[in-house]
């Protein structure tokens, strides 16, 4: 009987100048962050709590069970104090897990990088237990679907030294007895250079 607009994504949709009236994520004014609805609300301390609180301003949500589920966990997070600065405090241990993964992707990973991203697993057994029986849904959901990767994070803290250099060319990042071959090189090479300190010394 009457022609109606189709909606199939579930997140509001907000043209531009909505957006820019609104002052979501910068003020019209100077159009800096400090001031708009993101900068006052903002008290992240990760950068990928950050990036996930904006994408959720950029992209409301529509369904009315995910907004309940989402205000759920919200809300045992405020009645739960303990559990909050708990969480919060464990977070503040964690690298941008999200920007290591990417340059990894891309080759372009250093090893302190690595080592940053064996770390970073490292906090992630002490985050789930303070997620374990959660009352709301949406926190049984993440407790359930944080990954330890226990391999992964196994793998790089036996091959990794700690601390490690900024830089791959600085070189001696990877922990002796890690690889048979590359001990082998190592010893030859420490074999080379005393060779070379006793001929000095001779001439």
């Amino acid at each position: 009987d009457s022609i109606e607009k189709y909606r199939s994504s579930v997140h509001v949709e907000i043209d531009q100048a909505t957006w820019r009236s609104l002052e979501v994520s910068q003020t019209i004014r100077a159009g800096h962050q400090q001031g708009s609805l993101f900068g006052v609300i903002n008290r992240c301390v990760t950068p990928m709590g950050a990036r996930q609180l904006g994408s959720w301003l950029a992209a409301p949500l529509r369904e009315k069970e995910k907004i309940r589920k989402r205000q759920d966990a919200v809300a045992e997070f405020v009645e739960n104090k303990p559990l909050q600065t708990d969480v919060r405090d464990q977070l503040k241990t964690v690298f941008d897990l999200q920007r290591l993964i990417a340059r990894v992707s891309s080759g372009r990973s250093s090893p302190r990088e690595l080592l940053n991203i064996a770390r970073t697993l490292a906090a992630l057994p002490l985050l789930k237990a303070r997620l374990t029986a959660r009352r709301s849904e949406l926190l049984q959901q993440l407790e359930a679907d944080l990954d330890l990767c226990a391999e992964l994070r196994s793998e790089l803290e036996r091959a990794l030294v700690d601390p490690c250099p900024a830089q791959t060319r600085e070189g001696g990042f990877i922990r002796d007895g890690f690889d048979d071959r590359l001990d082998e090189l190592r010893k030859l090479a420490r074999g080379g250079k005393q060779w070379i300190a006793n001929y000095q010394q001779t001439v």
